[in-house]
């Protein structure tokens, strides 16, 4: 998780997993911040493929009012586990809490990889759909 506040270069970067305290410098009256929920983890099947765990979602805030000298909680989320033959483990959230316990700021973390998952391609119509992005389909 990065937070950051005027002057350049402010800030703070949390990259070791868990919860953090974080305590408003002097003269800080808002803050921006970036971050990103922990991976879900992988996960094998019998040594014949498997797949891998989802991203870690990413969310950022922009101009957060604080007052110097608060205690804010940071919460970094870790990576799920990698597994055999069973799902792989969700990965964490990620967050920042003000000193009420209300999250200003919540990166949810990413599925765990799945064993049993195959596709077999068949003929069909053309499918157009849209996720996020475009994508086409065609059989």
């Amino acid at each position: 998780i990065r937070i950051a506040y005027t002057p350049d270069p402010g800030g703070v970067l949390f990259t070791t997993t868990g919860s953090h305290s974080f305590t408003i410098p002097d003269d800080i009256l808002a803050f921006s911040a970036v971050a990103v929920g922990g991976g879900g983890g992988g996960v094998s099947f019998d040594g014949n493929g498997g797949s891998g765990g989802g991203g870690g979602a990413l969310a950022y805030v922009n101009q957060v009012a604080c007052t110097p000298g608060e205690v804010w909680t940071v919460l970094v989320g870790s990576g799920g586990s990698r597994a055999t033959n069973v799902q792989g483990d969700a990965g964490g959230g990620s967050y920042i809490q003000d000193p009420n316990g209300t999250k200003v700021l919540h990166a949810g973390g990413g599925t765990g990889g799945y064993t049993l998952y195959s596709f077999t391609p068949s003929v069909c119509p053309s499918v157009c759909m849209s996720v996020g992005l475009s994508v086409c389909l065609s059989g």
